[in-house]
């Protein structure tokens, strides 16, 4: 991990991603954060520091179940944030947190404005918004009993923008299944008329 604090870099990415426009409050540090791809950014015995606004790349968010497995929570990329869980219990989470590609974070430094930031309502708001999105899509896909197809389908028609699915490995990820079991279902989906494939890694749903 690399930060920058240097102002003329901060204030360039804070100009080109409207972040201020989150918040009422004013007079706050940031700086910005390089991760490469496969990095852990945080986990139960390393907090993270701040709340981070994605820039570039994406993260995922999972925890770990006794035997082992993972268990995903949710994938962000821009304009998704990082550590809105740990803003509200003071640093602390059960989750892992994981570049899934090289990524660039835009950090709000919280120690000294935190309890300003309770006051603050247009940012209570995104916060709100991060979290309900976070929960939405693990109770979604979570509560699909039945195949790769059922649960895809309803991935789809939920979290994917016009219905266009972009991207295996994300998938892959969301659905807690197999290349080769998503590539059968994405296969049968397209014989049955479902779904149709419209580039590398790209599906549309028709339902």
């Amino acid at each position: 991990m690399e930060e920058i604090y240097d102002s003329s870099i901060v204030e360039e990415w804070l100009a080109g991603s409207g972040i201020r426009d989150r918040f009422d409050t004013e007079e706050m540090q940031f700086s910005v954060r390089r991760y490469s791809k496969g990095e852990i950014i945080a986990s139960p015995d390393r907090p993270v520091r701040g709340l981070m606004f994605i820039a570039e790349g994406s993260g995922g968010i999972y925890g770990i179940r006794k035997d082992g497995s993972l268990n995903p929570v949710s994938l962000v990329s821009s304009p998704g944030i990082i550590g809105d869980f740990e803003f509200l219990e003071a640093g602390m989470t059960p989750f892992y947190m994981e570049a899934m590609t090289g990524m660039v974070c835009i950090v709000l430094h919280t120690e000294e404005c935190r309890e300003r930031l309770f006051q603050d309502p247009r940012f209570l708001c995104v916060l709100l918004r991060s979290i309900a999105g976070k929960f939405s899509m693990l109770i979604s896909i979570e509560g699909v009993e039945g195949t790769v197809e059922d649960r895809l389908l309803r991935y789809m028609h939920d979290f994917c923008s016009d219905g266009i699915m972009n991207g295996v490995e994300k998938t892959m990820y969301m659905l807690r299944c197999s290349r080769r079991q998503l590539q059968r279902a994405l296969s049968c989906l397209c014989e049955d008329g479902q779904i149709e494939r419209i580039g590398k890694g790209r599906y549309r749903l028709l339902m």
